[in-house]
């Protein structure tokens, strides 16, 4: 991942693979808990997971761009301003 993190292409195709692998490992009606929230209309723990990632690496001098992107993402959907779909995160990968 740190590779991937610098830049090298090889590292970033593995961790995808990786990712993607994982992730087919569930069948299309398993929802994360956080989006089962955003389809309830309840506030999610996007700020106890991903904000604090983002303040850590804030306090630390370690740039989170995806997670920053993820928390601000999230709180537009618990908003209502932008509506909860794949294309909602796709470009983040």
């Amino acid at each position: 991942m740190l590779l991937a993190d610098r830049g090298d292409a090889t590292a970033l195709e593995k961790v995808k693979a990786v990712l993607f692998d994982f992730a087919s490992r569930y069948d299309d009606n398993t929802m994360p808990s956080m989006a089962q929230d955003i389809v309830k209309g309840r506030r999610t723990e996007v700020d106890g997971l991903n904000g604090l990632i983002v303040e850590k690496g804030r306090q630390a001098g370690v740039s989170t761009p995806i997670n920053a992107e993820i928390l601000a993402r999230v709180r537009r959907l618990e908003r209502g301003e932008i509506e909860a779909g794949l294309h909602t995160v796709s470009d983040l990968i």
